[in-house]
């Protein structure tokens, strides 16, 4: 129990571990999700506020194109009248878009006579124009010496339809009044180039509301007379006026004007914010939270800061993302969980099933040890059983031999004795019969003899007594003389008994000519027993084997009564027999033809039989070739 209750915490603290992991990996994968959307909405504000900037940039800079634009149309026109001027504007439509005012300035110096600097002018415009010139308000302040001013020689404005009304109440106005606007028209003086600001102070001359940019381009007509064009472009109605592709409702842009001329940094930079609804601040205002991009842009001859803020939320994120990481996380972590839980599950039933299983593995092992014991005893009984027989198969086989040896010495002195009878050597028998009777008992023994000696033969192969020989020896003499052994047979049988010797064959060759001959007439008495007409031939020929190693064959074919294909199987098995009637008519106990295997065995030979019945057997022995030379050859010598 203490051990189960062991497994059962750590596979507890296992499913606590997966799904712990499970859980940060989830929340990581979650919040991974999360930034990308957040990501991917900030591009997106990038993207719309470059557009934005690119947009508002491209109006501000259509006002200095504008401004060379004038100057061109100023010196190419020999003279030039209010309503020209008026004309010009209202045929430029980039030039008069988002304006609060457009006027041409000209400046006033103390020092000289100014009667006489406002008739230099004619040139400029025809008599009537100039008579319309308010003068008297140019004389309501005497200037002193130095002392500059800048009156309004024409001007055009789109808020008011009636360009003469206007021009009654500006033309000649003095705006030098202005602080900032006249220190930007000194700056411009100064400079000699088209100069830009943002004007923050209120007043009817311009607008209402400060968060005017102001464009101040001069050109000189004569060496003592300075013209200036003053453009007030409305910011507030340029940002409406533009495409939105920003969210109004919380959108601000600011502009700042970062470096004056040639780039020199200004100390106290004026930014004007503009918001949803209008002019914001001439500041900046609180917008930590909000997203911003800002761009700088070249206007004139200085370097602007143009930046969108934007609130977080006019992108909106979409959160499917964020869910489905979540959602997929939860599903994934459980499904861990619940696998390695049935996991743990089947662990457990498999430890109990190994459990029972080894429980029983350790009483089949008792069972075989005790089984072994018992086959150890039976072992050792087959043991001395074997012995047994091996000691009784030897007994029976000296048993046979001697008894062989026994018979064949009074068998060879009756076949000797009745040989005399039959050839009545001692003198003539009276009786016929007796002579017949003598020829019977030689027959008998003969036959007898051969047994014994078969017999022998088995018994001495199976006691491992018979050894092969190799020495040389002559094919000729070997089928010549067992022809002449097996001749007297053939010729009682009208069977014609020959040999052959192949012209490729060697004249000698390494064997046991004795064991080869009692093959050679073991074969050829079987052949010559079953044939009954025809012949008997005996053929030498060479034959390798089917590995490739050299090799001769004995071969004995006859045209006899031949085997039936059922029996070549066991031909040479002992004591088997084709036909038990014929073996009765013809004698024999089936033991030649299992002595010529063992013998052919034992000189690492193969025989083997081909039959066909009616027609005829051929058996054949191959032997591995050894060539021998004739001088080799020392049986003669004793």
């Amino acid at each position: 129990m203490s051990s189960a209750r062991r497994i059962s915490k750590r596979q507890l603290i296992a499913v606590l571990t997966v799904l712990l992991v499970g859980l940060c990996v989830t929340v990581f994968l979650m919040r991974s999700a999360y930034w990308a959307v957040v990501d991917e909405a900030r591009v997106e504000f990038r993207t719309s506020s470059e557009i934005y900037l690119d947009r508002i940039s491209s109006e501000l800079t259509e006002g200095f194109v504008a401004a060379e634009d004038f100057q061109f149309y100023f010196f190419i026109s020999e003279d030039i009248a209010h309503e020209q001027f008026s004309a010009f504007i209202d045929s430029y439509t980039a030039l008069k878009k988002n304006r609060t005012l457009l006027a041409l300035l000209i400046s006033v110096t103390g020092e000289n006579d100014r009667q006489r600097e406002f008739a230099a002018l004619n040139k400029l415009a025809d008599e009537t124009d100039f008579t319309s010139w308010n003068l008297d308000g140019i004389n309501n302040r005497s200037l002193k010496d130095d002392e500059e001013a800048f009156y309004v020689r024409f001007q055009w404005s789109g808020d008011l339809a009636d360009i003469e009304e206007l021009a009654t109440d500006l033309i000649g106005a003095e705006i030098g009044q202005y602080n900032e606007l006249t220190s930007l028209i000194r700056t411009a003086i100064k400079s000699g180039q088209t100069h830009a600001a943002l004007f923050t102070e209120s007043g009817d001359i311009i607008s209402d509301h400060f968060g005017q940019f102001i464009i101040i381009s001069p050109f000189e007509v004569a060496p003592s007379i300075e013209l200036f064009l003053l453009q007030s472009i409305d910011l507030p109605e340029l940002l409406d006026d533009v495409d939105k592709v920003m969210n109004e409702e919380a959108q601000y842009v600011s502009f700042t004007k970062v470096n004056e001329l040639n780039d020199l940094p200004i100390e106290k930079p004026i930014t004007v914010t503009i918001g949803p609804n209008g002019l914001v601040s001439n500041g900046d205002i609180s917008i930590s939270n909000y997203w911003t991009y800002q761009k700088d842009v070249d206007l004139g001859n200085a370097k602007w800061r143009l930046a969108v803020h934007g609130a977080p939320q006019s992108f909106p994120i979409t959160y499917n993302s964020v869910i489905m990481e979540l959602l997929t996380g939860i599903g994934i972590t459980c499904l861990l969980t619940y696998i390695i839980w049935l996991q743990m599950q089947r662990s457990n039933r498999v430890a109990d099933i190994v459990d029972r299983r080894t429980r029983a593995l350790q009483e089949a092992h008792s069972e075989l040890e005790n089984h072994y014991r018992m086959l150890q005893e039976l072992n050792e009984d087959v043991e001395e059983a074997r012995l047994s027989a091996e000691t009784a198969n030897m007994a029976k086989s000296e048993f046979l031999a001697t008894m062989s040896h026994e018979l064949r010495t009074p068998l060879n002195a009756i076949l000797g004795f009745s040989q005399l009878l039959e050839d009545e050597t001692l003198g003539p028998i009276g009786d016929t019969r007796y002579k017949e009777y003598a020829a019977d008992i030689h027959s008998s023994g003969s036959h007898l003899l051969s047994i014994i000696n078969d017999i022998l033969d088995l018994a001495k192969l199976e006691a491992g007594k018979v050894t092969i020989e190799r020495r040389p020896l002559e094919v000729v003499a070997l089928g010549t003389h067992v022809v002449s052994l097996l001749q007297h047979q053939a010729d009682e049988k009208k069977v014609t008994l020959s040999y052959e010797v192949a012209d490729y064959m060697p004249a000698f060759v390494i064997g046991d000519e004795l064991r080869l001959r009692q093959v050679l007439i073991n074969l050829a008495t079987n052949a010559i027993k079953f044939t009954n007409e025809g012949s008997v031939v005996i053929r030498f020929l060479l034959k390798p084997f089917k590995n490739g190693q050299s090799g001769w064959v004995m071969e004995v074919q006859d045209t006899g009564i031949g085997i039936p294909e059922e029996k070549q199987l066991v031909l040479f098995d002992r004591f088997t027999q084709v036909d038990t009637a014929l073996s009765r008519r013809h004698g024999g106990v089936g033991l030649g033809l299992a002595i010529c295997r063992e013998l052919v065995d034992r000189m690492e030979g193969i025989i083997s039989v081909r039959s066909i019945q009616n027609v005829g057997t051929t058996v054949r022995a191959q032997l591995p070739l050894n060539v021998a030379d004739q001088a080799d050859d020392d049986s003669a010598f004793i």
